[in-house]
């Protein structure tokens, strides 16, 4: 599975879900792989180093050869294998260079990439839409609704059926209302915890951060996603939409 998740506007908890998933992912182990254009967080968060990571993989991607992952990982503290991104402008560069051979680079691990927030044309997008599922995260409440509603065409078209929602934290909208208004799946509706939460992001420890209510969430809906059929991917020329 060839995973991939982000954000529209705001910080709605991409990057904590994407380390989450691959913490908790069943079987295989899965790494996670921070292609956010704005830059990486994690290295500084959890102690790493931005080298081996996002910049060597998306330079070994050039060669057109399926890369080794775990030659550009590292282990964070919570049990991820992670591809780290440096800051800055840095990562925008790796994550423009990784889009253009991010299905040949990625595709057959299992594999959960932060693209932090999307754009319309956008190096992120790019990867969603070679991914074999895109999770949109945003929270039940009007304004976000609203900010998903301004680009939902553009993402349908983009990602050709493999877009799904995840619903992060309290709001007045229910996963059914939400999959009525606009037609999309929603996987998960995640109650929000800001202790396991701040594990994920490297801001606090705690040695029983998988007992929790939002980790056993993700856990079941990181089982959800790998027992998931992959549709077929057909790869479309540049500029299409459909």
């Amino acid at each position: 599975m060839f995973l991939t998740i982000g954000s529209l506007k705001g910080s709605p908890g991409a990057t904590t879900i994407s380390v989450g998933l691959a913490a908790l992912w069943p079987g295989e182990a899965a790494v996670m792989v921070e292609a956010d254009p704005a830059g990486g967080d994690l290295a500084a968060r959890f102690g790493g180093c931005v080298e081996p990571g996002l910049t060597t993989l998306a330079a070994a991607g050039r060669s057109g050869a399926r890369a080794v992952l775990s030659e550009h990982a590292q282990l964070l503290p919570v049990g991820v294998s992670a591809v780290l991104a440096p800051p800055g402008d840095a990562a925008a560069a790796a994550v423009g260079a990784l889009a253009t051979s991010g299905r040949t680079v990625l595709a057959g691990n299992p594999v959960v990439v932060d693209l932090g927030r999307v754009s319309q044309g956008g190096a992120g997008m790019a990867l969603a839409a070679a991914s074999d599922m895109f999770l949109l995260v945003i929270r039940p409440t009007v304004e976000e609704q609203a900010q998903l509603a301004a680009r939902l065409p553009w993402l349908v078209a983009a990602t050709s059926g493999r877009l799904s929602l995840v619903l992060a934290g309290g709001g007045p909208y229910s996963a059914r209302q939400i999959t009525d208004a606009y037609g999309l799946p929603v996987a998960a509706h995640l109650a929000w915890h800001e202790g396991t939460a701040g594990v994920l992001s490297g801001r606090t420890t705690s040695r029983f951060w998988r007992s929790l209510r939002l980790a056993r969430q993700l856990s079941v809906l990181a089982g959800d996603l790998e027992a998931a059929p992959v549709r077929p991917f057909v790869s479309r020329p540049a500029g299409a939409t459909r």
